[in-house]
Formats: structure tokens, C-alpha cells, sequence
């Protein structure tokens, strides 16, 4: 596959059956949940897509400011997690650059030497479902926030992460129970690198004005050319050390190492995270090459899933049991994954529905809560099903 795989063409449904939805994204806006949202549905059937594009208020909630519009480009948040580093890791498995077998030692030897041997004898994929002992987060920038804005190079400070990340005793026995880690994804991107022989930034060079990273130079260097500009893309935070945020990661630790990370930094169109979701479905359906659409396959297995009712397979979530941001309505083989600024991806395999759901709902401030975004989302996702369903 290419880094970001174009949308489908979508046969449109009637406008009269959008109206629930659309009143949806309406409340969200004006109880403040969020300034704007986008959403794409499609249902995939005998071959053609049929779906939709919905949008509503505004890219931010300083006055005059813009409407929201299917080219408004959003922080992706974790869904970088899936779209550029869970679907890499597919690719190597299909390709046999590594095998279910292999552990994280392995995959770092020459570059790291991995202190606690618990980690180092683990299995590669332990970090992609959350359950290879690495503690869920750690606030790198609050050390080293001061460095990165005095022009410190983005790409050294990741790289001394990553030395950090290695040496960081498990907090649980791999294998144990399941803890969402960013740490995690930031050590499996770094293995995929060591493995393919390619960087992460490198693979996504050129990807264009769909899915994308965005770059980051060290302060007083001129910034890296972008293919949208940052007026094309909805604002997060009204950080009060980094300043207003508009087309630059809302992240701190992605901030910190450069903007491109294995645990965020993507921004794209919902349609644009739709036609990843289209790829994936092509991908399972054996429309793509057999080797991946094999390794995809069994990524996305149930037995995979992360141990002590975790709902993490191989790069993907999947539905929680009992309260579940998908809602009620997806089948037994659905995955997805969401994303802290306020976004989403859900998609029902066997029923080949795609559902994208983009928000900036951490506009002006993430301390606002999740509590608005809680009820949205299944709210959506419930809807669509009455829509498509």
C-alpha cells in the first residue's frame, strides 16, 4: 500500500436521511463539546460505496473564524497509531521482515541494549496490543521543553528518548494484563525502522494533502515545507508555553521529538481517514496482495487480543464490552481506534462499513474533559447504523 491510500468515490445518500445525524453534530456544537466536527460514512455493497460527508460549526470558537468543510484537516491524535505504524507493521509481517516470533531484543539489537530482559525477550507484537510491560505514558517535555525551544535538535531528543524507553523496567510481566502505552508505540516504531531499514518520517515523505505528518524544525530553522497550510487545519490547544496551536501537534512528547512519532502526528481529512478505513476493509476482503491481506488478517484476530479484557488486537481496538465509544451497533468483527483530540475510526468488517468521526474537541483546552465526546460518539455511531444499517 501507499502511506495514505485515497478515499473511494461514494455514491451519495438521500440528504433526508442525514437529518438525525446531522442534528447530532449540531448539539455537540452548541453545548460546547467541540467547535466543529466532520464526519465520513460509507457501507461498501456488490461492489460500489454508498456514504456520506457531514460537517458542522466552525474550526474554532474565536469569532468570525471559519466554517468547518471536508478539506478541514485534523489533528489525528492516536489514530497515528493504526494508520501509520499498526498498518506498517502488517506490511512487515506479510513481507517477512519479522515473524510473530521475533522479540523486541531482537528487533533493537545494535541499536539498544534493552536493561530489563523481561521486555528484551517479549514479542514485537506485545506492543502493538498494549501488553508488552511498558508504562502508559511519561512526560518527557516537562524536562526537556525548555531545550526544545531554545533550538535543541527535535530528532536528538527522540533519539534520547528512545535510549530512556529502552532502559525502562516493566511496571507488569508482559503478558499479564494490558495497559495502553504510548511508550510502547514509540519503542515499536523504532523497531519497525530498525527492521525495514527505513524511517518513519522517510516513509511518509511525499505522502501529499491526504494523511500526513507535519514536520517540525528546531526553533529559529526554517520550517519544513507542508503540503496544506496550517489555515487548512482545525486548532487544538491554546497552549500557554507553545503558544496558539493551528497545523502543528497537539502532542507535548510528539511536539518534542519533531512532530513525526509512532504514537502521534498525523493530520488528515475524515475522508481521507475513510479511505484508510476502505484500504483495510480491501485488505481483509483479499482484494489486496495475499501475502498482506493474510498477515492483516491474522493482526486483527481475536486470540490476539490483549490479555485481562484488554480490547486491543494488533494495531487496532475493538469494541469494549458493555459501554463502548462504537455504540451498540457493530458486528462481531469490528475494529477502530480513537484519538485524544476528539477523533475516531470504527469499521465493521463483515458488514464493510467505515465510520470516521473528527473533532477538535480539545478547543481552547483539553482541561474542558471528555464528558461532551463521551456521549457523542456512540450517539453517532448509533445513528449511522439506522442510516446505513
Amino acid at each position: 500500500m501507499t502511506p495514505a491510500p485515497p478515499p473511494p468515490p461514494l455514491a451519495p445518500l438521500p440528504p433526508e436521511r442525514l437529518r438525525g445525524l446531522q442534528a447530532l453534530l449540531s448539539r455537540a456544537v452548541l453545548e460546547g463539546v467541540t467547535p466543529g466536527a466532520s464526519l465520513w460514512l460509507a457501507r461498501r455493497h456488490e461492489g460500489a460505496w454508498r456514504g456520506a460527508q457531514l460537517t458542522e460549526g466552525r474550526l474554532s470558537r474565536d469569532p468570525g473564524a471559519a466554517f468547518v468543510s471536508a478539506d478541514t484537516h485534523y489533528d489525528l491524535a492516536s489514530l497515528t497509531k493504526p494508520l501509520a505504524v499498526g498498518a506498517w507493521l502488517w506490511e512487515l509481517l506479510a513481507a517477512g521482515a519479522l515473524t510473530p516470533q521475533t522479540t523486541i531484543g531482537e528487533a533493537l539489537r545494535g541499536a539498544a541494549r534493552l536493561e530489563d530482559p523481561l521486555l528484551s525477550s517479549a514479542p514485537v507484537w506485545r506492543l502493538a496490543n498494549h501488553s508488552a510491560g511498558l508504562p502508559a505514558h511519561r512526560r518527557y517535555h516537562e524536562g526537556l521543553a525548555h531545550g526544545r525551544l531554545s533550538g535543541e535538535d527535535p530528532r536528538a531528543l527522540k533519539g534520547w528518548a528512545r535510549r530512556v524507553i529502552a532502559r525502562t523496567p516493566c511496571e507488569y510481566a508482559p503478558g499479564s494484563k494490558s495497559v495502553y502505552s504510548d511508550l510502547g508505540y514509540l519503542l515499536l516504531e523504532w523497531a519497525l525502522e530498525r527492521l525495514s531499514g527505513e524511517t518513519l518520517e522517510g516513509r511518509w515523505a511525499g505522502a501529499g494533502a491526504g494523511l500526513h505528518f507535519r514536520p517540525l524544525a528546531p526553533r529559529g530553522a526554517p520550517p519544513p515545507p507542508a503540503p496544506v497550510p496550517a489555515s487548512a487545519c482545525a486548532p487544538t490547544e491554546r497552549c500557554p508555553w507553545r503558544g496558539p496551536l493551528q497545523g502543528e501537534v497537539h502532542d507535548d512528547n510528539a511536539w518534542l521529538f519533531g512532530g513525526v512519532c509512532g504514537h502521534a502526528g498525523l493530520f488528515g481529512r475524515a475522508a481521507d481517514v475513510g479511505g484508510w478505513g476502505a484500504w483495510l476493509l480491501d485488505a481483509l476482503a483479499a482484494r489486496a496482495a495475499p501475502a498482506l491481506t493474510a498477515a492483516v488478517r491474522d493482526a486483527l484476530d481475536l486470540r490476539w487480543r490483549a490479555p485481562e479484557r484488554g480490547s486491543f488486537v494488533l494495531g487496532m481496538d475493538t469494541p469494549s464490552p458493555g459501554y463502548s465509544s462504537a455504540g451498540g451497533g457493530f458486528g462481531r468483527w469490528a475494529v477502530g481506534h480513537l484519538g485524544f483530540t476528539g477523533t475516531s475510526l470504527w469499521v465493521d468488517v463483515e458488514r464493510e462499513v467505515v465510520v470516521v468521526l473528527l473533532t477538535n474537541r480539545v478547543h481552547p483546552s483539553r482541561a474542558r474533559g471528555l464528558e461532551g465526546v463521551r456521549w457523542l460518539r456512540p450517539a453517532v455511531h448509533d445513528e449511522v447504523w439506522r442510516v446505513v444499517g
